[in-house]
């Protein structure tokens, strides 16, 4: 493997041994975060090839030092707050010269466009108490319904569909733009006076650039960051990002992210968010992956 999918061990490493690379469970110092990230990559290494090349040793070299500098001053001193670390994870990942192409896509028959999501769908003020219904999906008919009735959901033409828990469904095809591949979730949650909906735009995007970056640096860089948003679309309410670029180790991504009221019920609601490759400006309207999300919400029943 080449120094691109070594730069994706070193993402994965990294994150806990910043958080706390003592015995103190204290946050780890400037050499101790250092240390500690490169030890780690050496250990991923070594137990999935048996040994470290020097071309592999200079990548964990190269990529912890660019992330200890990104998130600590010169001097020592924390620079940027510890959940800012996706963010720059990705932009040294971005840096680093290509010696093989990034992985290929997972083909849909393999699997989902899965990104090993452990939290809450979505995270809220103000929420219902009480579990939530869950989802089913009709594979015979191409749709997803809410269990116990009372809302169905026909799935765009040709694509695939996996329940990934009992309230939420990912659905993907296996057709691209550079790379980005098309994602819709659709998610029951409880209902709330506030719901972060940027986390579900991170989520659904990491999901469409899973080849390319991990999934906690596209999250980091969706949530953290100053994007051109707005509200609209001709289903439901939504939560429209238009200007998101997003570092990956290929380079930059233009993509445009949606979060969607969809429906509510007396306790819940079902939501549903996108991630597309932007196609066209803003100004010329819908692409035709955001128009196949729409033309699926406007299927609810």
């Amino acid at each position: 493997m080449g120094l691109v999918g070594w730069s994706v061990v070193v993402s994965a490493v990294f994150p806990a041994v910043f958080a706390s690379a003592t015995a103190e469970d204290r946050p780890a110092t400037r050499p101790e975060a250092l240390a500690a990230c490169i030890k780690g990559c050496r250990g991923r290494i070594e137990k999935q090839a048996g040994a470290v090349t020097p071309a592999q040793q200079a990548t964990c070299d190269q990529s912890c030092g660019c992330i200890v500098d990104d998130m600590f001053e010169p001097g020592g001193k924390p620079k940027r707050d510890p959940g800012e670390l996706g963010a720059a994870t990705a932009r040294c990942l971005a840096r680093l010269p290509s010696a093989e192409p990034a992985p290929a896509f997972v083909p849909p028959a393999e699997g989902t466009p899965s990104i090993g999501w452990k939290g809450d769908v979505m995270t809220g003020r103000g929420c219902t108490k009480g579990k939530v219904p869950g989802l089913r999906h009709d594979d015979k008919h191409d749709t997803i319904a809410l269990d116990g009735g009372g809302f169905v959901l026909r799935v765009p033409k040709d694509w695939h569909v996996a329940s990934e828990r009992p309230n939420l469904m990912v659905a993907w095809t296996a057709a691209r733009s550079d790379g980005v591949r098309p994602v819709f979730e659709v998610f029951v949650t409880p209902k709330c006076k506030q719901v972060d909906a940027l986390m579900a735009s991170g989520r659904v995007a990491a999901r469409a650039l899973a080849s390319l970056a991990p999934s906690e640096a596209i999250i980091g860089q969706v949530t953290k960051g100053k994007w051109d948003a707005g509200l609209g679309g001709p289903v439901g309410i939504s939560l429209i990002l238009f200007d998101v670029d997003l570092k990956t180790a290929q380079g930059d991504r233009p993509m445009v992210l949606y979060s969607t009221n969809v429906a509510s019920g007396k306790t819940f609601t079902i939501r549903a968010a996108a991630a597309c490759p932007r196609t066209v400006a803003k100004e010329q309207g819908l692409g035709p992956c955001e128009q196949t999300y729409f033309d699926m919400l406007k299927t609810a029943q």
